[in-house]
């Protein structure tokens, strides 16, 4: 933190080198802090031309911003700084980041339908994605879609995933947990830890971290993964891998 603060001092023309500082900071659950960090280049009140970096970065600082907001449990201003995000281009592109994050935010606190709402404008062509964006699309989608019950569109998504899982094999492994498919989950994450060049996001994945605040919800997956780690497949498995570790930062 020391050093990463000492770079954003040297760098105050630019908005990344702040955004790296609450970042950290949110990864400590400092939460305070971070909204403290951002707050010194909040745009609505600084003059945006003192950044250099302004126009690819606003969106990201409002992706911050809501993630601050929804680990205090400040879940309609979480949704705000998501839309507000949502507004800035993203790769001269209409914004996908920000209407995924939003989707996930509006899972993790209980609102499906909402989530399937904010996910339209992707189902309509409007906004596209890289493989990867995608995977992340049609995990939140068919996870909102099972949560209110929508089963085979669950599945639809599901099949997408299965069809393209090497663009993101956590994506798949998370879908299958929200639809409770304990089984078919065990044996994604099984083969994930078997695979060299997915072994590592797989040990990341099933590893223990710092504890979430009690007004951040836990995503409709990570539920289920507590049951995932302790059958003697997925014990093996990560035997196998190298076994897991204890990081005392957030996931």
């Amino acid at each position: 933190m020391a050093r990463i603060r000492e770079v954003a001092a040297a760098h105050a023309g630019a908005i990344s080198p702040q955004l790296d500082v609450a970042n950290d900071l949110l990864m400590l659950y400092k939460v305070n802090e971070a909204l403290a960090t951002l707050d010194a280049i909040d745009p609505r009140h600084a003059s945006l031309e003192n950044f250099d970096d302004s126009k690819e970065q606003l969106n990201w600082w409002w992706d911050s911003r809501a993630r601050a907001l929804a680990l205090l449990g400040r879940y309609d201003a979480a949704v705000d700084a998501y839309m507000q995000g949502q507004k800035h281009e993203e790769f001269s592109q209409p914004n996908i980041s920000q209407t995924i994050n939003l989707s996930e935010l509006q899972l993790r606190f209980g609102r499906p339908a909402d989530a399937l709402k904010t996910l339209e404008p992707i189902v309509a062509g409007k906004i596209s994605g890289s493989p990867f964006g995608l995977m992340q699309f049609h995990s939140n989608h068919g996870c909102a879609n099972f949560q209110i019950g929508k089963v085979n569109d669950a599945a639809e998504d599901l099949n997408y995933l299965r069809d393209h899982v090497a663009d993101a094999p956590a994506a798949f492994t998370s879908l299958l947990l929200c639809m409770g498919k304990i089984d078919d989950a065990a044996a994604s994450l099984v083969k994930r830890l078997d695979t060299p060049d997915q072994r590592i996001e797989a040990l990341m994945d099933l590893s223990d971290y710092l504890s979430p605040p009690p007004t951040y919800p836990a995503y409709p997956s990570e539920r289920g993964l507590a049951l995932l780690k302790a059958r003697p497949d997925v014990q093996a498995a990560i035997a196998r891998a190298g076994g897991t570790r204890k990081f005392n930062i957030a996931q």
